[in-house]
């Protein structure tokens, strides 16, 4: 019997040092509460127990750092506070963080904080080189058990970065260490109450409208099926257009736009993606980057492979438009900046010199504007969320425009430079389902409990969005579906990516 896992995507965890696990992430019961919880060395949970670490609307992230004589410092994504946890998860204290970094312009990491929480709980300690200037530190201070502090980070000294691996040994009272471990012979503490149960949808969904069908909580980065690794995304999964699109590229960056364009080098692509058929598996992950130039058909073989389906415009446009039934996800009127739509800077103009040349260019979702990203990570627009109970969904509006369920091929949201208000209304139906470009990525959804309730009672009922015909096929070779062969009208490769910019369609609004 599968058990319904007490927190949501986006959690942490460490060592214990009584074996096993912490645990700590967003309650799946309540988005506003953050739980902890301790698994043994034999792999059973303990209570999961509320904490009082506050989080910012739309915030799925926490972090947990091991402490040597046991428990673990819980702080938010932005480390604004921290709570000291036992080793059984149960909160000890719970302190702001004190915002004074050494506000350095950092390469590699974020800026370092000179104060820095202890093993003691409710305490800090300010650490010297730390405060140095433009220190920068990548992930954690952490405490070792000899009493000292050691961390990996950066000195930034202007446009360079030196690496740099710290160690500190920061005054302490003798007890300070071992003041955050339980007294010896304490009362154990009361078992916390059960947690509301998790909507029953795998626990990278959400469940929309009671469970009729569920929606992946953001959009898709592709992974390959045989050995769970994240494929670029940046290029196209299939080796027949993963090889056009390199050798277009390789040179043709070098003819295009002025001399800071020409500079601009392709993405990292791993060696072992290349020269290998690679079945592509959708994954839903908080924080990391979605999967563009993905085409109809991989999108639909990629949800299938994971144990869901294309999305239908319907469940689309329901799952958007949340339980308030709002054009976009935060209301009815359009709030500039809340999803990431509309930007006012388009990637292949600043490349190129042109907004409609060279859609496949494997740069595009990596260009700046204003020192931000146009493609954020999954969960970087956390106002742009469509609730459902204490659950919700991320940019359906913005980022990636995500194919959906019509036999001529469609994808709808919008993404990040596209000039539409439409919300979660956009539609897209100029492209068939061989297209792609740098701003087509994927989403899935599945048919949800209440479905299937209503399946077994009438057994002659289509499940809701299903695809007509097979699962998607991925082609072998260029011409074989991939690029038109399934439709009347052939791509060549020079066409491929030229986006239909002006062809939004309106979805019909429910009533």
């Amino acid at each position: 019997m599968a058990i319904a896992s007490p927190v949501r995507a986006g959690f942490d965890a460490c060592e214990r040092r009584g074996g096993g696990a912490l645990v700590a992430g967003v309650s799946a019961g309540d988005p506003r509460k953050v739980v902890a919880l301790s698994i043994d060395a034999l792999g059973r949970p303990g209570p999961a127990r509320e904490t009082s670490l506050p989080l910012a609307e739309g915030d799925l992230t926490v972090r947990l750092v091991a402490l040597p004589e046991g428990g673990a410092l819980l702080s938010d994504a932005a480390r604004s506070h921290v709570v000291w946890l036992d080793d059984d998860g149960a909160e000890l204290a719970s302190q702001p963080w004190p915002a004074d970094d050494t506000g350095a312009l950092c390469v590699d990491g974020h800026p370092a904080r000179r104060a820095v929480p202890t093993p003691s709980p409710g305490a800090f300690v300010t650490v010297p080189e730390l405060a140095a200037p433009g220190a920068c530190v990548v992930g954690d201070v952490v405490w070792a058990a000899d009493g000292s502090l050691r961390w990996f980070g950066s000195a930034a000294r202007g446009l360079d970065a030196q690496a740099e691996a710290g160690v500190a040994r920061p005054a302490l009272p003798a007890a300070a260490v071992a003041a955050a471990r339980p007294a010896a012979g304490a009362p154990a503490e009361a078992p916390a109450p059960a947690l509301p149960a998790a909507p029953a949808c795998p626990s990278d969904m959400v469940a929309i409208e009671g469970g009729r069908f569920c929606i992946d909580r953001f959009e898709g980065m592709l992974v390959d099926g045989a050995t769970g690794q994240a494929l670029s995304p940046d290029y196209p999964s299939t080796p027949n257009l993963l090889e056009i699109t390199l050798a277009e590229w390789s040179t043709g960056r070098r003819r295009i736009g002025d001399v800071h364009a020409r500079a601009f080098p392709l993405p990292l692509l791993p060696g072992w993606q290349r020269g290998r058929a690679t079945a592509a598996l959708a994954r839903s992950r908080s924080g990391v980057r979605p999967s563009g130039y993905v085409t109809g058909l991989v999108a639909e073989s990629a949800c299938a492979a994971a144990g869901k389906r294309l999305c239908s415009v319907d469940e689309f446009v329901t799952a958007c438009r949340g339980e308030d039934d709002t054009l976009y996800p935060y209301g009815d009127t359009f709030e500039e900046g809340a999803c990431n739509v509309f930007r006012p800077a388009h990637p292949a103009a600043q490349l190129h010199g042109n907004a409609s040349m060279g859609h496949l260019d494997p740069r595009l979702n990596r260009v700046r504007s204003a020192r931000e990203p146009l493609l954020r990570e999954t969960g970087g627009s956390p106002r742009c969320r469509s609730r459902w109970g204490s659950d919700a969904v991320y940019d359906l509006v913005g980022n990636l425009d995500e194919w959906v369920n019509e036999p001529g091929g469609a994808f709808a949201g919008g993404f990040y430079a596209r000039s539409t208000r439409a919300g979660c209304e956009a539609l897209i139906t100029a492209h068939p389902r061989s297209y792609l470009d740098y701003s087509t990525g994927v989403r899935c959804c599945q048919d949800g409990p209440a479905a299937a309730a209503t399946e077994t009672e009438s057994p002659e009922a289509a499940p809701a969005g299903s695809a007509v015909g097979p699962s998607g096929h991925l082609p072998e070779h260029p011409g074989d579906g991939e690029r038109g062969g399934d439709h009347e009208e052939h791509v060549e490769p020079a066409v491929l990516g030229q986006h239909a910019e002006h062809a939004e369609q309106p979805h019909q609004q429910r009533h």
